[in-house]
């Protein structure tokens, strides 16, 4: 049985997927420099999400944006600050 449902849209149209509190529920945002990562689990009591800005190119080390407990409805803001998280090639 379903416990999370995401839906995405796109020049494509809108496509839907459900997830269970095994498989969580994972999404990727991709752009040509920065992605960002989405995770909604279920730790057994409580639905919790992480939002993580992460380079493309897979270098360095994803920076949580937020974390939230989505049975409570609280949030708390991760540890991003707004400069750029390398520096970009030439």
């Amino acid at each position: 049985m379903a416990h999370f449902r995401a839906t995405i849209r796109g020049q494509r149209g809108e496509a839907s997927r459900l997830g269970n509190g095994s498989s969580g529920m994972r999404a990727l945002v991709q752009t040509w420099d920065y992605d960002l990562r989405v995770s909604v689990d279920w730790n057994g009591v409580d639905d919790l999400a992480t939002v993580e800005l992460v380079p493309h190119d897979g270098s360095g080390t994803p920076l949580c944006v937020a974390t939230a407990n989505l049975t409570e409805g609280t949030w708390r803001s991760g540890h991003y600050r707004y400069q750029r998280a390398r520096a970009k090639s030439a």
